[in-house]
């Protein structure tokens, strides 16, 4: 079922430890990974810091982008639950400097809540 929701676009959770290895040339000191959402072979990571959402181009998907964005740079952010009929649950996330806000549809059968307790518990701090 997860490979089937990754291909529509949807984003399913992966196990964190499993992209710790990949993400430790990008940590900083005491910082970990707590929560991995995969799309396709794109990433939404949600770090003890920061928000990060990697973007694999090419046929390889050698080239990779980060977009990492901290805690306190969010200034909005919206968690639409999925219904008993809908499909998907969806997350939006707002950053004064980018041009458009992170939008991500994920599986209907995740807990997208997690992501509000990691930011708003990032914010609290």
């Amino acid at each position: 079922m997860a490979i089937f929701t990754r291909m529509l676009g949807k984003a399913s959770d992966i196990d964190a430890a499993r992209i710790e290895k990949e993400f430790s040339r990008i940590l900083v000191e005491g910082e970990t990974v707590e929560k991995v959402y995969k799309v396709i072979r794109d990433y939404w990571v949600f770090t003890s810091k920061r928000f990060v959402v990697v973007e694999k181009h090419g046929v390889t998907a050698k080239k990779v982008l980060y977009h990492s964005v901290p805690y306190t740079s969010i200034f909005r952010f919206s968690i639409e639950k999925a219904g008993p009929t809908d499909l998907e649950s969806e997350i939006t996330i707002w950053v004064p400097t980018a041009p458009k806000p992170f939008k991500q549809k994920f599986n209907r059968f995740l807990n997208v809540h997690e992501v509000e307790k990691i930011i708003v518990g990032s914010w609290l701090k």
